[in-house]
């Protein structure tokens, strides 16, 4: 969780083991569509920062944190958003490069990835 003048501007959180979640699983159901890839990248990474605190370098700390935390257990993380999500850049600036897009029903989603190093 980030904090500003002690109020909540963003958080993340995650899974070790994309294939061993069940609860992403059920919760996604687009998530199936990327198996072969969670055999690379199988830590799940989730984040979300309000307005406020954008471009400021907090989501770039939550993110090198995160990878920290499961950089032990896991050779790389992904990550689920859309082709056209303005938030593709700040991936890419945090060396999510990977990409591989699938259809979903009407919709594309996207994964990236980042290898991590031990």
């Amino acid at each position: 969780v980030g904090l500003i003048d002690e109020s909540i501007v963003g958080y993340i959180c995650g899974s070790p083991d994309s294939s061993k979640d069940t609860f992403l699983k059920e919760a996604l159901p687009h998530y199936n569509l990327f198996q072969e890839e969670y055999l690379s990248y199988p830590a799940h990474l989730h984040i979300n920062l309000n307005k406020r605190s954008r471009g400021l370098g907090l989501g770039s700390i939550l993110i090198k944190e995160f990878e920290s935390l499961i950089s032990s257990t896991s050779s790389g993380v992904h990550l689920l958003t859309s082709p056209e999500a303005r938030n593709r850049s700040f991936y890419l600036k945090n060396d999510y490069k990977f990409q591989i897009a699938k259809s979903n029903k009407s919709s594309k989603v996207l994964l990236m990835g980042k290898l991590l190093t031990h």
